[in-house]
């Protein structure tokens, strides 16, 4: 009997053993379960940007904030400085037509003088401007092209140079340079609601392409490189068809 009895009790013994054993595996947080089934295809990722705004075609590299901020600044000696045979008009900077279709000449277009500019440094020494708005019509967004002519070409580089430093250097606005076009350079805001702004000098003209950041912010870049690259065209254009 007392055999049996020793049996019985080790055998209800090792039970309750497992199931402990079992809760405690199985009831930890940590407890790996089943890998799921894996997919028949793999997943795919969404675009960065809308199918609306075309492939960029120029690129962009970093500049160190000492280039752009301090004694050491060398953004009077970097910038783009296209040189013409022929003045062009102002208007004649203006794109035709916006490489991003949802952008429509539907904002202001006429000649401008230097108040009201941002940022205000741009303003001083401008003896003439004009500037062409495009405008979503549905949404927030668009951008603008202003031309601005000061008295010499040294002046609207002084003007490039002083925007650059106020957006970047007070602003916190990040800089970069279009690798295709050396002194090309960027004020770039990746928040919602702000602008971003490319500059160049040609002749004694400032060229200033602002684009106004809304939606998705990996668009904000790609956006105003394109249109960057279209009134960089245009000028070529326009000075072509001048020469001809």
């Amino acid at each position: 009997m007392r055999s049996r009895s020793t049996v019985v009790l080790l055998s209800v013994g090792l039970a309750t053993i497992a199931i402990l054993i079992s809760a405690f595996i199985f009831g930890r947080d940590d407890a790996t379960a089943p890998p799921p089934p894996a997919p028949e295809t793999a997943p795919t990722t969404a675009p960065t940007t809308s199918p609306e705004i075309p492939a960029a075609t120029w690129g962009t590299t970093g500049v160190l904030v000492p280039d752009v901020c301090g004694p050491d600044a060398t953004m009077t000696e970097r910038i783009a400085v296209r040189d013409e045979d022929e003045e062009l008009r102002l208007s004649d900077y203006i794109p035709e037509r916006s490489p991003i279709p949802r952008f429509q000449p539907e904002g202001f277009r006429g000649p401008i003088d230097g108040t009201g500019l941002h940022p205000p440094v741009l303003g001083s020494g401008v003896v003439d401007g004009f500037a062409q708005t495009f405008l979503d019509p549905d949404a927030a967004g668009g951008f603008t092209v202003f031309a601005l002519r000061y008295a010499t070409q040294s002046a609207a580089i002084q003007a490039a140079a002083a925007a650059f430093e106020e957006e970047i250097c007070r602003g916190g606005a990040n800089p970069f340079e279009v690798v295709e076009e050396a002194g090309v350079f960027i004020a770039y805001e990746n928040s919602s609601g702000s602008d971003s702004s490319m500059r160049w000098i040609q002749g004694r003209d400032l060229i200033d392409v602002r684009y106004s950041s809304f939606g998705n912010p990996d668009e904000f870049l790609s956006g105003l490189l394109v249109v960057g690259r279209e009134t960089w065209d245009a000028a070529d254009e326009q000075g072509s068809s001048s020469a001809a």
